[in-house]
């Protein structure tokens, strides 16, 4: 989770978690909860998600947000650094 003054690691309940989401400036996650929670906030939100066919996630979870400009998604099927190189760099433009 990427806060006003520092990258946080969450550790602790589902709750602690989702209430630290509301903290945030961006949100970089893994296609859960977390990044739900993000988008709804209008936080800005950044998802790596594997690539394959799922009609209801992206139905109902990331394509409205999408549309909306409130979220970018990387799918992959090899994570590697470079894939992480795109989200680091506008981060820190921001």
């Amino acid at each position: 989770l990427v806060t006003k003054t520092s990258v946080s690691e969450v550790d602790g309940s589902m709750w602690e978690s989702l209430q630290l989401v509301t903290k945030c400036t961006a949100i970089i996650a893994t296609d859960s909860v977390i990044k739900t929670m993000a988008a709804i906030c209008k936080i800005p939100t950044y998802v790596y998600m594997g690539n394959y066919v799922d009609q209801y996630r992206d139905r109902v979870f990331i394509d409205p947000y999408i549309r909306e400009g409130r979220m970018k998604v990387w799918q992959f099927v090899r994570c590697t650094p470079q894939l992480f190189e795109p989200v680091i760099n506008e981060l820190l433009l921001r």
